[in-house]
């Protein structure tokens, strides 16, 4: 009975020092960074540490969620899935298990718009459309005098 107690504790005791010196994982590393709501992701530059997104024109940047994926057993501060404002760069710290962090610097901008044409002109209180030379650029209407 003595012996099985010492074999016992003896496995237990290195049972425990096996897991107290697991080695902790320095990996940290943002793998995606996403707007999901506008179907945009990122480019992220392992080098520099910066990520960069071009938005659609008609984006509210002061007010997007985005979805960030990570390396195994990392954290990131703000979380994904927080709504943040990106009018400015917005900095990311991504932590690794073994407490070693990275920081991420998140610069978004807008897409150019090709579309700046006037569709619709109107007179309301007259009930009156004009009319819409794209062209020439003009718009034109006749009004009772």
């Amino acid at each position: 009975m003595k012996t099985t107690k010492k074999i016992l504790w003896m496995a237990l005791a290195m049972l425990m020092l096996s897991v107290g010196c697991t080695k902790k994982s320095s990996e940290k590393q943002m793998l995606s960074f996403k707007f999901e709501t506008l179907d945009v992701e990122a480019i992220i530059d392992e080098e520099t540490k910066t990520i960069s997104a071009t938005l659609p024109y008609y984006a509210d940047i002061a007010n997007l969620t985005p979805t960030i994926v990570l390396s195994e057993n990392a954290t990131v501060n703000p979380n994904s899935g927080v709504p943040m404002d990106f009018t400015n760069p917005v900095i990311y710290t991504v932590t690794a298990e073994d407490g070693s962090k990275a920081v991420y610097t998140v610069v978004v901008n807008y897409q150019s718009s090709s579309e700046n044409k006037i569709l619709e002109f109107r007179f309301e209180e007259q009930g009156i459309n004009a009319d819409i030379d794209a062209e020439k650029k003009s718009i034109s209407a006749t009004l009772p005098y």
